[in-house]
């Protein structure tokens, strides 16, 4: 893996069948020295895992009461860490909204305390070279400028 950089949002580049770790991504996408936690979530807004900076990663795959969506299959937690194994061609566009809890800033401003949660979409690009006209999409992913 390496990571992607340039002045549109990083990523990490990979390929099919590969094995992403989503907590090296989420902490490329955040600062890792004020994130207290991270919740994934998928594109229905169903809460799918948990990552603690202390503790690591746990899936939270039950007490679901809609279909659960295929990728899900593919996630485990090895080492602490949440990883989306077996990339896909069908995983191309895949978004996943990462919403990261940060420690909050000294001041007591109304400023700090509304940046105290933010929100990134992960859209997941694979890059498969069987796919027509030899179309070349990274495997990497972006964090979408969509913040809150």
């Amino acid at each position: 893996m390496r990571v992607v950089s340039s002045r549109l949002p990083s990523g990490v580049s990979s390929s099919i069948d590969a094995n992403l770790n989503l907590t090296n991504v989420v902490y490329n996408i955040f600062s890792s020295e004020r994130v207290l936690e991270i919740e994934f979530f998928d594109a229905n807004g169903t809460k799918f895992a948990y990552l603690n900076t202390v503790q690591g990663a746990n899936l939270n795959l039950t007490d679901v009461h809609r279909p659960m969506p295929k990728f899900w299959n593919r996630l485990t937690v090895t080492g602490g860490s949440l990883i989306l194994t077996g990339i896909q061609s069908k995983d191309n566009g895949l978004e996943i909204r990462a919403e990261a809890q940060l420690i909050p800033l000294h001041s007591r401003s109304r400023r700090s305390n509304m940046e105290s949660v933010r929100v990134k979409t992960i859209r997941i690009l694979v890059n498969d070279a069987n796919t027509p006209q030899g179309s070349f999409h990274l495997g990497c992913f972006s964090a979408i400028l969509n913040q809150t």
